[in-house]
């Protein structure tokens, strides 16, 4: 019967040992004290009764609320005055004996090995001679421009040593037929006819670009009477309009007369005449003497 009790009890701490430590003491400590023997008694067995303790809920202990730490003050750093630096002594130089450089010995001539002449290198076959440049043909030079060549002077009527007025190339002398001096300078710019008062028949007046030429009818012919330079062109020998009187000396000299202010010089059967007034050339005319 006490074998049954503790087989019980064993049972009932297997079932109940999950629900807690403090349950399964509780419950081991009352079936170790059933377990012990009871003083036998006379009376009929009582019937068997299984005693659970049932787990009594313990309570939770509430957390305590932690204090919140007083931040402390941090003091303040004391100033400290720092120290004035100590003039520190400057180090003496001591004296050092510095020894006196010795005399380097003169180095020994060592004499030099004689020349030897350095073999001759042979010619490398594979060398190939370098292709000479083509010249390259100079630029053409530019055919040189003819100069051209003056025209011979035509003359008009030419005496040997007679003043005559040239223009274009052309000597036109004082009694030349005007009809040639047409044909080698062309036809005037203008035309004047008038009847003549000395002579038997027409007077004309061929005007070209600075000269005038007069003349006078004889023998069916038009014969140069005079030239008149009208300005823009030169006598032969380069006196012109607007120059002065020495311009004239040193062109004609002085071998000139001088009726009526006017200077004339005389050659061939002809005049120069010069008007000067002011100075100043203001006429240059020819003049046939043979009308």
């Amino acid at each position: 019967m006490l074998i049954n009790r503790l087989s019980l009890v064993v049972t009932a701490l297997c079932i109940f040992m999950p629900l807690g430590a403090c349950a399964g003491s509780n419950t081991l400590a009352a079936g170790v004290n059933s377990s012990q023997p009871e003083a036998e008694e006379t009376s009929a067995p009582e019937p068997e009764t299984i005693i659970t303790n049932t787990p009594t809920l313990t309570n939770t202990p509430e957390p305590t609320p932690t204090a919140i730490p007083t931040p402390t003050v941090t003091p303040k750093p004391t100033m400290t005055a720092t120290p004035e630096p100590t003039n520190t002594p400057e180090p003496t130089a001591a004296p050092t004996n510095t020894p006196e450089p010795t005399a380097t010995p003169e180095p020994t001539v060592t004499p030099q090995p004689t020349n030897t002449p350095e073999p001759t290198t042979a010619p490398d076959p594979t060398d190939v001679p370098e292709p000479t440049a083509t010249p390259v043909p100079s630029e053409p030079t530019a055919d040189p421009v003819p100069t051209a060549t003056p025209e011979p002077v035509k003359t008009v009527g030419q005496k040997p040593g007679a003043f005559a007025f040239g223009y274009n190339g052309v000597n036109i002398s004082m009694g030349a037929d005007a009809n040639d001096i047409i044909s080698a300078l062309g036809e005037p710019g203008s035309l004047f006819e008038v009847p003549s008062c000395a002579f038997d028949g027409i007077d004309k007046t061929l005007i070209y670009n600075g000269f005038e030429i007069y003349t006078y009818p004889a023998g069916g012919k038009d014969l140069v009477l005079s030239v008149v330079i009208t300005g823009g062109v030169q006598t032969k020998e380069g006196l012109g309009l607007g120059m002065a009187y020495d311009d004239m000396v040193a062109i004609y000299g002085e071998d000139y007369s001088n009726p009526a202010a006017a200077y004339i010089y005389t050659a061939g059967g002809a005049e120069l005449r010069v008007i000067i007034e002011g100075g100043v050339v203001t006429d240059i005319s020819y003049y046939n003497l043979n009308a």
